[in-house]
């Protein structure tokens, strides 16, 4: 057993540090010198201020989720607690795990299945977001650049999210999945995902509250890829928002759902290397993004201000 756990955490160590060691191999130093130095000064700004409101945009978006069963849920004490699970997805695997985390925190004083039911809709309505964006880029890219298989890609992530779908808002399908589930888990946890199942149907019944969440979650990707697009700009003199949703959309997707390193770290790196080929941007160029998107851990640590500042009652 302590053998396989040594294998495993070195795979993800490998993971992480292979593609950062392939694109430093790949960059010629005085180049990159050349490309860091000719960066825009506004990018880092315009890209700071672009990742902090993306995370903004996920924190009502969720507050919004939540409410549907828990109106008496403050924002403030929603937007702080979203704000310490980015903190604290610095070192967890995938953006799944900050989701984890601030349902926990806020389970505490409420309702845990309805709480665990609106963090399932905001993920299912995130992958449906994230398709239908990816589906904006990826018409509107020069077919010539398009990265072989993406379309395979994307019919992959339509697929699993009807799949998703289907699976949590009809009782039926759930119910006959469930009776395949309940010979493999304890009997615990399947209680409890039939009650959190039970939650999620409701929101069937709350439209309004469906449709406002899935703007917010468009919204967030809009910006979110608009910011990546903006950064490229500034170090390529390139302005490519459409490949940026398309490609995009296909490595959030790929980093979701390969929860093996701390938020994707080396498998995205990874995959905009490819993008970057595509694009016909060089390795240099590659690696100031690659910078720029370590800097976003940076970015990540404004979430422990709130950690600073605890609630009356409460000792840090």
């Amino acid at each position: 057993m302590k053998k396989n756990s040594k294998l495993l955490l070195l795979f993800k160590y490998a993971l992480v540090l292979i593609p950062f060691i392939w694109i430093a191999y790949t960059v010629k130093p005085d180049q990159f010198k050349t490309v860091l130095q000719n960066t825009a000064p506004w990018t880092i700004p315009l890209f700071s201020l672009g990742i902090l409101a993306t995370y903004a945009i996920q924190g009502i978006r969720w507050w919004m989720t939540i409410r549907a069963f828990s109106p008496t849920v403050p924002f403030f004490h929603a937007m702080k607690i979203h704000f310490i699970s980015i903190f604290y997805s610095i070192a967890l695997p995938s953006s799944a795990g900050s989701d984890i985390v601030r349902t926990v925190m806020i389970s505490k004083n409420n309702d845990t299945h309805a709480i665990w039911a609106a963090t399932w809709v905001t993920r299912v309505l995130s992958l449906i977001g994230l398709c239908t964006v990816a589906a904006f880029g990826y018409f509107n890219i020069d077919q010539v650049r398009a990265i072989e298989n993406i379309g395979w890609y994307a019919v992959a992530a339509v697929a699993m999210a009807l799949l998703i779908v289907i699976l949590s808002f009809s009782t039926r399908v759930a119910g006959t999945g469930g009776k395949l589930v309940r010979r493999f888990i304890p009997q615990k946890i399947y209680g409890m995902l039939v009650k959190i199942q039970k939650n999620v149907v409701i929101y069937r019944h709350k439209k309004m509250v469906l449709l406002s969440v899935f703007a917010m979650t468009i919204l967030f990707y809009l910006v979110y890829f608009l910011t990546l697009a903006v950064g490229i700009a500034g170090i390529t003199g390139r302005f490519a928002f459409s490949e940026v949703c398309g490609y995009g959309a296909v490595i959030e997707f790929i980093c979701s759902a390969v929860p093996f390193t701390p938020n994707g770290m080396g498998i995205r790196e990874l995959l905009s290397s490819q993008m970057f080929s595509v694009l016909g941007f060089s390795s240099e160029q590659l690696g100031v993004y690659v910078l720029l998107l370590l800097f976003t851990i940076v970015l990540k640590l404004v979430g422990g201000i709130p950690l600073l500042f605890p609630e009356k009652g409460k000792k840090s």
